[in-house]
């Protein structure tokens, strides 16, 4: 009886690999006279079994989600602009902002603010406001 059960253990495993595993004849590629590539269609792995194209599904694993990353922080407003466009940060040593960045203030319990970085000028850099109402001694993170 065991016979039988690794019999039938090894078919179902070379049903579900396909013939990946038996030895084929290796075919030459001749190349075509036409500068332009052939297109060529992708070779589908053939399985006994076609409604389990991706193994057992008790073997199968999700992937683990995405982990978050810290804020880091990159300085802290010293002006915001009158018209409240714009604020001028202070960067913290050994800290470089390109343009584009986006970044955040939270603090208090309200939305956090959203600015988005403009031009750098160590140790000083100007962010566009885009979303909240900044204030001048706040800290901004990336």
């Amino acid at each position: 009886m065991n016979r039988f059960r690794a019999l039938a253990l090894f078919a179902l495993f070379v049903f579900q690999t396909g013939c990946s595993i038996l030895p084929h004849k290796s075919t030459s590629v001749v190349p075509h006279p036409s500068p332009e590539p052939i297109p060529t269609k992708p070779q589908k792995s053939w399985h006994l079994l076609p409604f389990l194209p991706s193994g057992l599904p008790f073997f199968h694993h999700k992937p683990p989600p995405p982990r978050a990353q810290a804020l880091q922080r990159v300085g802290v407003i010293r002006t915001v602009s009158a018209d409240g466009s714009f604020v001028i940060i202070q960067l913290e040593p050994c800290t470089m902002i390109p343009p584009g960045r986006e970044l955040i203030v939270t603090a208090g319990a309200g939305e956090p603010i959203h600015l988005q970085a403009a031009e750098s000028q160590p140790p000083y850099f100007i962010a566009d406001i885009r979303r909240g109402h900044p204030v001048a001694g706040q800290t901004v993170f990336q």
